[in-house]
Formats: structure tokens, C-alpha cells, sequence
């Protein structure tokens, strides 16, 4: 059931993904937007999760059964108060089911592999979807761009953090920074009741420094000594996916300083939330995302996968980020160009890539 369940969100996540990129192309911006942060980001984000959460499960008792299939069905509600919500509808019912969805994903902590990186990780994965939950509950009286500024970071920012304190330090042996690691979460956590409490500024604030200081909580400092492991690596196809990693979280990393900075300078900026919300999808979101894919889809999905790594989409979505501002359209050509060569990653094929890392 949670497989299934995976790739469903999954798929349905794509297909919202496409009527939102369609949708921007016709004038109706606004509809482009609530369809992304609130059906398109929570849905793909529930599909990962309940497969994530499930893959970090040391055995498979009956009581981690029951809250796994308690977890797949709150993740179908998520996709359902999701797309209800971006149709016009209240957001109530989506804050519920996130709140719901995040707890049950939490409570699977319990089940996890000893490990304390990996409990954390399933554990803030199923916190930060709960936060994101309280977030449109407390929040009604904000605008769209500024709500969805502060539930897109808690939210999928969220997720990142939660699922790269584990994933990237243990690529190369080695963990996070314990008191780091806690202080990023302390300030997401901090940021939602500054939200709520209308000091927008302060929220931005804290959000973007925790942006900044995940960078070193999860040894983002440390790439020249994991570069050295990457490519030590005598099979060609494993050099390949490991640098692919590496040189994305090098790109992700970036971005999220960028961002960072460019929150916490926000008010002296006057930048307009749309844009920040833009430089959070386009940047960090969707490096992540492309950095994950074509990794961790083909297991969910039970795709077989060429693994033809190349750097073609990290600078494909780096244009697109850079290119926002000035021209929409020939951004999102970008988006959908560094997608493609995403899955072209994973599509079988002999044809030579573009900056290839497979040697």
C-alpha cells in the first residue's frame, strides 16, 4: 500500500505540475500559484515522505504497518485538501491533514533505525509537514504570496532539511552537526509564531538564517574532503552518481545561501514576496529536487534507470532561477529543459550526454 501510494501522489503531483506550468502560460498567474504551493508541493512532497519514512524502518511490526497505511491515507487527504484548496476552497482542511500527516510520519520515529541521524530525519520530516500545517491554520489573514513565502520554506524547505541531514553526510561517511542541526530547526520553529503574529520581517529573518547555517550543519563545508572520497570510486557509473550528487548539493547549497541572505536583507531590499517565493522554487526547491530524482524515483516508482549522470540540469535550473526576473516564459523553457535532461538520466539510451560525468 505505501508503495502504491508513492507512486501515485507521485504521478498526480506530475500532472498538477503540468496544469500549473500550462496555466502560467495563459495569463491566470494567480491560479498558477495556488496550484503549485498548495496542491503541487504538498502532494509530491506526501508521496516522498511516506516512502522515505518507510525505507528508514528498521523491521516491519504490526504497529508500523498500521501507522504507515494511517500515513498513506492521510497522504491521499493532503492531495485531495490540496487540490480543493488551489480550486478555491478553504485551507483549513489542508492544514488539518498536513497536521495529521505530520504526526503520523513522526510517530514513525519510533520504528526507525537506531541510528540518531536517521530518527531525526524521519522525525523532523513528519514535524516540519505538521508545522507547515499550523501555518495555514494561524494564518488566515495573510495574503496569497506572503502565506505561501512562509509555507513554502517551513514546508518543503522543510522537508529538505529534514531528509539532507541524513542523506548527504552519510553519502560520505560521516554526519551532521548536532547543535547546528538543532539551531536550524529552532529557527524554522521560532519563524512560524513570528508569522503568526504578523512580524513577518522577524520570520524572515530567522528562516533566512536558518537557511544559511543548515549549509554548515550538514557539512556543507566539508566538499572538498567529500570530493576527494567521490572520486575515489573505481566504477564509473558509482563515480558518476556520487559526483552528480556532490556537484548538486555544491548548486543547492548555493542557492539556499543566496536566499538566506537575500530573506534576511528582505526589508531593506523591499523585495516583493512573489520574488522571494520564485527564488525558493526556482533555487534551492528544485536543485533538490533534481538532485533526489533521479535517484530516488526509479526505486519508488520501480523504474529501471541508465544512470547517465551529467550536470545538464543543475545549470539548466540555475539559468532558470537567474533568468525569473527578467522573462517568466524563457525561464520556465529552462525549468522544463533541466527536467528533461533529469530524466534522460534515467531513460535508457546510448546517446552520449552533456557534460557527462560517467567516465
Amino acid at each position: 500500500m505505501t508503495r502504491l501510494t508513492s507512486r501515485l501522489l507521485v504521478y498526480v503531483s506530475m500532472a498538477e505540475l503540468v496544469a500549473a506550468l500550462y496555466v502560467v502560460t495563459t495569463g491566470l498567474s494567480l491560479y498558477h500559484a495556488r496550484l503549485m504551493f498548495e496542491a503541487v508541493l504538498p502532494t509530491f512532497i506526501a508521496g516522498v515522505a511516506v516512502a522515505y519514512a518507510s525505507s528508514s524502518l528498521k523491521g516491519a511490526s504490526r504497529a508500523s504497518r498500521a501507522l504507515e497505511a494511517l500515513a498513506s491515507i492521510m497522504g491521499w487527504a493532503v492531495a485531495a485538501t490540496g487540490l480543493m484548496a488551489s480550486l478555491g476552497g478553504p485551507r483549513v482542511p489542508l492544514g488539518v491533514s498536513l497536521v495529521v500527516f505530520g504526526s503520523l510520519l513522526a510517530s514513525l520515529t519510533a520504528y526507525a533505525l537506531r541510528k540518531w541521524d536517521v530518527r531525526l530525519s524521519v522525525a523532523m520530516l513528519g514535524y516540519t509537514q505538521a508545522l507547515a500545517g499550523v501555518v495555514l491554520l494561524g494564518a488566515p489573514w495573510l495574503s496569497l504570496f506572503p502565506l505561501a513565502l512562509v509555507f513554502v520554506i517551513v514546508e518543503a524547505i522543510g522537508a529538505i532539511y529534514s531528509v539532507t541531514l541524513h542523506s548527504f553526510p552519510s553519502t560520505f561517511g560521516d554526519v551532521p552537526s548536532k547543535a547546528l542541526t538543532g539551531l536550524v530547526f529552532a529557527l524554522v520553529s521560532a519563524a512560524v509564531p513570528a508569522a503568526l503574529l504578523r512580524d513577518l520581517w522577524l520570520s524572515n529573518v530567522l528562516l533566512g538564517a536558518s537557511m544559511l547555517i543548515s549549509v554548515l550543519a550538514f557539512r556543507g563545508d566539508r566538499l572538498r574532503s567529500y570530493y576527494a572520497k567521490a572520486r575515489a570510486s573505481s566504477s564509473p557509473i558509482a563515480r558518476g552518481g556520487t559526483l552528480y550528487f556532490l556537484y548538486g548539493h555544491v548548486f543547492a547549497f548555493s542557492a539556499l545561501i543566496v536566499a538566506g541572505i537575500v530573506l534576511i536583507a528582505s526589508a531593506a531590499l523591499r523585495l516583493n514576496p512573489l520574488i522571494l517565493v520564485h527564488m525558493m522554487t526556482l533555487g534551492a526547491i528544485s536543485l533538490f529536487v533534481l538532485i533526489h530524482a533521479p535517484m530516488m524515483l526509479p526505486v519508488m516508482m520501480g523504474w529501471s534507470s541508465a544512470r547517465r549522470y551529467n550536470l545538464t540540469p543543475y545549470v539548466s535550473q540555475a539559468a532558470a532561477a537567474v533568468l525569473w526576473p527578467f522573462n517568466m516564459h524563457v525561464s520556465f523553457f529552462f525549468v522544463g529543459l533541466a527536467f528533461v535532461f533529469d530524466a534522460l538520466i534515467v531513460l535508457p539510451s546510448r546517446e552520449p550526454m552533456p557534460l557527462s560525468l560517467v567516465r
